[in-house]
């Protein structure tokens, strides 16, 4: 478990002296690399860190990507 499982975007910001602009394109990137996930909508929404089973699942999947493009 963490200390601090799920945070609102604001959280966040509060926790690093960012911004919501600031922080709007990492959090797509890591939500499509499914490195967290989230829940609920709008200003609702939390973040959470995902299971290192799906985080490694889509490592593995990435690795074998970068490999055929390199044959080509």
């Amino acid at each position: 478990m963490t200390k601090k499982p799920g945070l609102r975007i604001e959280q966040i910001n509060a926790e690093l002296g960012t911004t919501k602009k600031d922080l709007a394109l990492p959090i797509r990137k890591l939500l499509a690399a499914k490195a967290i996930r989230s829940t609920g909508t709008r200003r609702s929404t939390k973040y959470f860190a995902a299971s290192a089973k799906a985080a490694a699942k889509k490592t593995a999947a990435t690795r074998g990507r970068a490999r055929n493009r390199d044959k080509a």
